[in-house]
């Protein structure tokens, strides 16, 4: 078995690295612990150039010791730090109000520093449970496909160097070179779907088949991804305005989920389902109502 330390190595060759500024995000967590010694452990063979960001959510009493722990911890090691705490909010989706929050503040850091690429921790059993969660969410085939390891978001160029590799060596390797990490309660709390994911439905699963399913579920995730990029290149992509064609029923959900996307509007299976017909018969002026405002189906037309 290839040493984490070589696959992390190859990565950055693969990424043709040359030394230029990177930023990785250290929660404290065993994963992206793990990720910050690798990097400290390469840097002086491979020119490894990384500051650390870190956000402290301020859900838990002990993120703000964990947060000075962290700074110190980077003082110790001469590595840059920046840390963010986030003001506490209350009611709504918290995890996409927090991850908001870090994007916008990892943006903040690139406007300043021109790093080549954010470093997250995600792994190959976090790989898994997003395929898992799609798959019984009955996502199209074509979305099924989970986090790449290089990839874009908003703008912001991410990479993922752990998604190959499965948690169970990450943890090995933490234990082997008795390196502390945090651990936050909430993830083994099974009121959060990716907590009873995690401790519960995935090993069961695993149990039942007789072998481990992450391998299995991130193949799936590369098939979904091949087969999304191959339809972007053969369909391509509409204009501001939609218009009636010839084609299947599968050409038509693609090419207007394409459409709104670009608008950010994700409808119901129900609702496409009006949209295409009040579209293939050319219905005079039928509004459709979203998120974002109205949408109009008029004479084989979709617009805004």
């Amino acid at each position: 078995m290839q040493h984490l330390q070589d696959q992390l190595i190859d990565f950055f060759k693969k990424q043709n690295y040359k030394g230029e500024p990177l930023l990785i995000a250290l929660s404290g967590g065993p994963d992206s612990t793990a990720l910050f010694h690798l990097l400290l452990r390469i840097k002086p063979q491979f020119v490894i150039n990384f500051h650390v960001v870190h956000v402290d959510h301020g859900w838990r009493e002990e993120s703000e010791r964990e947060a000075a722990m962290i700074r110190n911890l980077c003082k110790k090691e001469r590595i840059e730090v920046h840390i963010k705490r986030l003001i506490k909010q209350d009611g709504g989706d918290l995890e996409a109000k927090a991850r908001k929050e870090r994007l916008s503040f990892y943006k903040e850091l690139l406007e300043k520093i021109p790093y080549r690429a954010v470093l997250l921790a995600h792994q190959a059993d976090d790989l898994a449970e997003t395929v898992l969660k799609r798959l019984f969410e009955g996502a199209a085939l074509y979305h099924l496909g989970g986090m790449k390891d290089v990839s874009e978001i908003d703008g912001i160029p991410i990479w993922r160097p752990f998604l190959a590799i499965p948690k169970k060596n990450i943890l090995n390797y933490l234990k082997n070179n008795k390196i502390p990490y945090f651990i936050d309660p909430t993830n083994f709390d099974s009121r959060f779907l990716r907590s009873k994911m995690r401790k519960e439905l995935l090993p069961k699963l695993s149990a039942s088949f007789g072998k481990e399913i992450a391998s299995p579920l991130a193949r799936i995730s590369a098939y979904s991804l091949e087969l999304e990029e191959f339809l972007e290149k053969v369909m391509g992509n509409e204009g501001d305005e939609f218009q009636c064609f010839s084609g299947t029923d599968f050409e038509w959900k693609w090419r207007i989920k394409k459409f709104l996307f670009k608008q950010q509007i994700v409808l119901s299976s129900s609702t496409l389902k009006t949209v295409i017909y009040h579209l293939k018969n050319k219905s005079q002026k039928v509004k459709i109502l979203t998120e974002k405002g109205p949408l109009w189906c008029e004479k084989g037309k979709l617009r805004f």
